[in-house]
């Protein structure tokens, strides 16, 4: 799936999104879309404390990505536990009918809701398929293909959504996750950024017939700009250091910091998972793409 063929389908996906973006951001938009309720699927990346903690500096803030979409538009997220609209659990893989899984999850969120119009569904996943298949496969043609297949999967259950009548879904792919703390510890900088980059090639080539209901949020792209010039993004000016000190970045809090840091200032809570502001600038990211695109 790499080769010449893939490749020039996904410069063709890129120009057209690339044309479509400049179209919708020429201040042609009349009636911009305004959601009535936001709702979640995904993984870590995007859990509002399913078990009670997140993945990020537990310090009580709006520290989640889709929060904080969703508080730009003065909309509620809340754990689906909780009485919320978001789904998103921890380690969650795409698919499984059952347990945690992403596939679950669309599920019980189509079980539980109607979706109307005005419904913002947001989606994630894929971290947890990378690593459990390196993990146990490490950086082979076997673990290449089922990442890709996770991908293809994904898109799968945005398909799921769309047919259900979701008529705005953001997709966020993965961010490269050799540019993590695992990555340089791991010494696998360039495989982790590769084959994070064939999970997100194979998700978008599986939504590419969905472009008229779905926007790609391309975190892959602005977490690595953050990454390399985190003081362009106030008021980050670290993307190595990992500002918690916990075993579980779910147990951490602000009395859980890397001494001498101040968490507030760096991209990483851990060897994964972003700290609140780089996740509130994600969120503010996703609310921009947004508001250009409809």
């Amino acid at each position: 799936m790499t080769g010449n063929p893939l490749r020039r389908i996904l410069l063709a996906l890129t120009c057209a999104s690339a044309a479509l973006l400049a179209a919708c951001g020429s201040g042609t938009i009349v009636d911009p879309f305004q959601p009535t309720r936001v709702l979640s699927v995904g993984d870590s990346f995007s859990d509002l404390g399913q078990d009670g903690k997140r993945y990020t500096v537990n310090d009580g803030t709006i520290n989640i990505w889709s929060e904080q979409l969703a508080a730009s538009f003065g909309l509620p997220l809340v754990a689906s536990n909780k009485g919320g609209l978001s789904y998103a659990r921890g380690d969650a893989l795409v698919q499984g009918p059952t347990g945690n899984s992403i596939e679950a999850q669309v599920t019980e969120l189509l079980s539980k809701n109607t979706l109307q119009p005005g419904d913002l569904v947001l989606i994630n996943g894929g971290i947890a398929d990378i690593v459990t298949n390196v993990a146990a496969l490490g950086f082979s043609s076997q673990s290449i293909a089922n990442v890709q297949a996770a991908g293809t999967a994904l898109g799968a259950q945005v398909q799921r959504l769309v047919n259900a009548g979701a008529k705005h879904v953001l997709l966020a792919g993965v961010y490269p996750l050799g540019l993590s703390p695992y990555g340089a510890a791991s010494g696998q900088v360039t495989n982790l950024t590769n084959i994070t980059l064939d999970f997100n090639n194979a998700l978008k080539l599986s939504v590419v017939d969905l472009g008229y209901n779905v926007l790609y949020l391309d975190s892959s792209n602005y977490y690595s700009n953050v990454y390399y010039t985190p003081t362009n993004y106030a008021p980050l000016n670290n993307s190595t250091t990992i500002a918690c000190t916990t075993v579980l970045v779910t147990e951490c809090t602000p009395a859980t910091i890397t001494p001498g840091y101040d968490y507030n200032t760096l991209l990483y809570a851990s060897g994964f998972y972003f700290t609140p502001t780089a996740h509130r600038l994600l969120g503010n990211f996703g609310y921009d793409q947004l508001r250009n695109r409809w």
